[in-house]
């Protein structure tokens, strides 16, 4: 498989995602790899991330809690090509200033993160 395609916002060239020929189809990415939609187009695709790529890191996700074995509610806190740090709360998406955790989370995939 090819490599990931970066695509940058044009006016300060922030990365905003990557797009990916995956079986004949094309992925929109997250800025951490994770598939957030697919494309018969590869223009489609990178459209789909400079219109939705960073909005995409909003809201409520999951990620999964190896001491707990379970998964728990988060938001995204900072994100970039290799590591997500997330912040757990509940499925509203607000945090318990008290016992909420702060979790780095390395190249993640699908079995550790994952948006609600």
């Amino acid at each position: 498989m090819p490599a990931p395609i970066p695509i940058h916002r044009q006016d300060d060239n922030e990365l905003l995602g990557f797009i990916a020929q995956v079986d004949g189809k094309w992925q929109a990415l997250t800025i951490f790899g994770m598939p957030f939609g697919t494309t018969a187009q590869k223009e489609e695709a990178e459209e789909l991330v400079r219109s939705n790529g960073l909005a995409v890191l909003t809201g409520v996700w999951e990620y999964y809690d190896q001491e707990l074995s379970e998964w728990q509610p988060c938001i995204i806190k900072e994100a970039n090509e290799h590591a997500v740090t997330v912040i757990e709360t509940n499925f509203m998406g607000y945090q318990d200033s008290l016992n909420s955790k702060i979790i780095t989370l390395q190249n993640p995939t699908t079995d550790v993160l994952k948006k609600l």
